[in-house]
């Protein structure tokens, strides 16, 4: 008997059958008077070690007048709970609130501010121009798999731009700043747990993620996780000034860099076909050895000349480099 307390908020417990390899198996609950009848599908009854299992849920529809019923698919890939971020900690209200959500099990109410916008151009180059690199190796919580979109500004959008928020070198060509991140890989938010159940692999990483019920705080911490286990990788990371709480924690582990920005940060919003104005962001660099220490001050340096950090910032920046080398 398995419990599931990450994805199936109605079923408890069920027995599980391991199926033969090649085999479309998976489970089907149905309702049965007060309770719930379960059957399982195209499996054959064998001995199975002990271990958790973890379901996703399925919407299953045999054919298209019929209705819909649930189908618990055993989690195939990765590790099946990711137990070691804190901050999917299924014990926890708000832990078990973002598994659900990343599981695609239940809806937001309302989505984040930050959930459907697209970077501009000159923010997510920061990283690339420090790093002394033409693309990212991956884009793990990418606005598109394909790496293009349309982002039209219509005349009235054009007029509302908040030029004070870009640099002055990009304002002849703003068009040119609603560009995908170059990546040689893109992940989206497909499939449960999106880019957290995929390997990352490569050495330099950008992350957007999304702000609703501070998702941002688990792709954090798993960057911090990827760091921990490879030193060579860097990690360059987007998010709201939101350093108070147990969801924060991975912004004070040793190898992470906070940079808050000076200004606004400008956004092309999906909805509105517009740019427009975050703020409270900062910046969170993932990292570690000499590798971490030379990019953070190339990217003090960056930062400083577009406006985004003042000059004692650039400092501190730079003086705290240092202990990344050890």
């Amino acid at each position: 008997m398995v419990t599931d307390p990450y994805f199936a908020k109605i079923v408890k417990a069920i027995s599980v059958r391991r199926v033969r390899r090649g085999t479309q198996g998976a489970v089907q609950v149905e309702a049965n008077g007060e309770g719930y009848r379960i059957r399982v599908r195209d499996a054959h009854a064998s001995l199975c070690s002990q271990k958790s299992v973890y379901l996703s849920p399925v919407r299953y529809q045999p054919k298209k007048n019929e209705k819909a019923v649930d189908l618990f698919m055993p989690w195939r890939d990765g590790p099946l709970a990711l137990d070691d971020l804190q901050t999917l900690d299924h014990r926890t209200q708000t832990g078990l609130a973002r598994r659900l959500l990343l599981a695609k099990w239940t809806v937001p109410k309302a989505k984040g501010a930050g959930d459907e916008c697209y970077t501009l151009a000159f923010i997510y180059q920061w990283g690339l121009k420090a790093a002394e690199r033409s693309m990212y190796d991956l884009d793990a919580c990418s606005m598109s798999n394909t790496g293009r979109y349309a982002a039209p500004l219509s005349p009235a959008a054009r007029r509302k731009i908040p030029w004070s928020a870009i640099p002055a070198q990009y304002h002849h060509d703003i068009a040119a700043q609603l560009a995908p991140v170059p990546a040689n890989d893109r992940y989206t938010e497909e499939g449960p747990f999106g880019s957290l159940m995929r390997p990352w692999k490569g050495t330099l990483f950008w992350i957007n993620p999304p702000y609703t019920q501070r998702l941002w705080a688990c792709f954090m911490e798993h960057a911090h996780r990827e760091v921990e286990r490879d030193g060579r990788k860097l990690v360059v990371t987007l998010g709201p000034d939101d350093n108070c709480g147990p969801h924060a924690a991975p912004l004070y582990d040793r190898y992470a860099c906070r940079i808050t920005l000076e200004r606004q940060l400008p956004f092309y919003k999906v909805k509105s076909s517009s740019i427009e104005t975050i703020r409270n962001n900062q910046i969170v660099v993932f990292g570690r050895g000499m590798k971490m220490q030379r990019f953070l001050c190339r990217l003090a340096t960056v930062m400083h000349a577009e406006g985004a950090i003042s000059v004692e910032q650039k400092a501190k920046i730079i003086g705290q480099a240092e202990v990344y080398k050890h």
